[in-house]
């Protein structure tokens, strides 16, 4: 377990620091517990867990859950240029394993606080299938900022808790489909363009909800609930 730390990131120079709090990378076979863990000022990944695979048993877990997380309003725009954000989780090197159930590890991201400051931040993002979202507090500041996007498949996103201003809410990139968007609040969320984004290619999605609006480029997405902004 990595938990209950008290992570200040501070530094005068945030565009040219890679500060991160927590990174977990390139493990097999592990059962990692990431929680209770206060991480200010991060200027690239608050919590950054990537590349990370099954055991040849077929075991192996990654929670992370009740942390606190409040990044810089600048960050390292490097090696992607959306920065600085408060989770990422899933394969950045190795994006077949995303897909692969032999060696794609489960994560699990529940019960977060995030506030994510940069123009261009994401609050939660999910580069994986098979992954779930849950009872997340996300802030963005930003206007083409995201509090959560998702590149992955057969992933629950639901309960989350979203605020602020932001270009999208929640993002299903163009590979994303199998995904459930499930009970999210945006009543405190102001979006440039929608609060869910389907991209084109983002298909055979459910989303569901009592509030927010839904743009919809994708095909044989079902949206219950909110409304569905023209194309």
């Amino acid at each position: 377990a990595i938990a209950d730390n008290d992570i200040e990131l501070s530094t005068e120079a945030p565009t040219e620091t890679m500060a991160q709090g927590i990174f977990v990378l390139g493990t097999t076979g592990i059962n990692a517990r990431i929680a209770r863990n206060t991480i200010a000022n991060s200027a690239r990944n608050a919590i950054e867990v990537l590349d990370n695979y099954l055991g040849n048993d077929g075991n192996g877990f990654i929670v992370i859950q009740d942390n606190r997380i409040v990044t810089a309003t600048e960050g390292f725009a490097r090696p992607t240029p959306r920065t600085p954000n408060g989770i990422v989780v899933g394969y950045l090197r190795d994006t077949s394993a995303a897909v692969d159930p032999k060696r794609l590890i489960r994560h699990l991201v529940l019960h977060n606080s995030i506030v994510a400051r940069g123009a261009t931040s994401i609050g939660i993002n999910v580069l994986t299938n098979g992954a779930l979202v849950r009872n997340n507090h996300v802030v963005t500041e930003g206007t083409t900022a995201r509090a959560i996007s998702v590149s992955g498949s057969n992933t629950y996103i639901g309960r989350n808790q979203i605020e602020g201003a932001g270009e999208f809410g929640i993002s299903l990139g163009s590979r994303a489909s199998g995904n459930e968007v499930d009970g999210n609040d945006f009543e405190q969320f102001k979006a440039v363009v929608a609060d869910v984004m389907l991209n084109k290619g983002a298909n055979d999605n459910v989303v569901t909800g009592t509030n927010g609006s839904v743009s919809d480029p994708g095909a044989g997405n079902q949206i219950r609930g909110l409304k569905r902004l023209a194309k």
